[in-house]
């Protein structure tokens, strides 16, 4: 293994050895039971997304208090109105995987942007697929996801998929 940039990282393949890494692998890799995301915000928040695309699922997503502490609220909403079946429990997050019906959902990007990368993440499994559209002229990354010629955006940071 040849060492990578940053301290302590070490690659096996591509991918760093590192605590989010383990974490999102061990969310990526559950079907049923429990996931443990440890402190890693970018595992509950991709795997949630990850998990409600993938039909058959039935998985809890939790971790430390901290992590439990953090926003998700938001993407819980925005995945649900694309059809997602995902619910807050006393435990974590329980995912319970389907084919999602597509459609719209707003999520507002200033909160966190993994909001919106977890969106990007299930937007193809939407049946149609999902559109991203930027109305944030701040944010960047969804510029640059998106294929929607710019326009003025109102500055509430939300991030419109259609």
């Amino acid at each position: 293994r040849a060492p990578g940039p940053g301290a302590g990282a070490a690659y096996d393949g591509m991918l760093a050895e590192c605590a989010d890494v383990e974490a999102m692998r061990r969310v990526a890799e559950t079907r049923a039971g429990v996931a443990d995301a440890g402190e890693s915000a970018a595992a509950l928040r991709f795997g949630m997304a990850m998990l409600a695309a993938t039909p058959g699922t039935d998985v809890v997503i939790a971790g430390s208090s901290g992590l439990m502490a953090r926003p998700v609220d938001a993407l819980v909403d925005a995945l649900r109105s694309l059809g997602a079946d995902v619910e807050r429990t006393e435990g974590g997050v329980r995912v319970r995987g389907r084919r999602l019906a597509g459609g719209k959902a707003a999520v507002d990007a200033s909160v966190s942007s993994q909001f919106v990368s977890a969106l990007l993440m299930a937007a193809p499994h939407g049946h149609p697929p999902p559109r991203p559209w930027p109305r944030h002229a701040h944010s960047c990354f969804c510029s640059m996801a998106s294929q929607a010629p710019h326009q003025a955006y109102p500055p509430e940071g939300v991030f419109l998929l259609s």
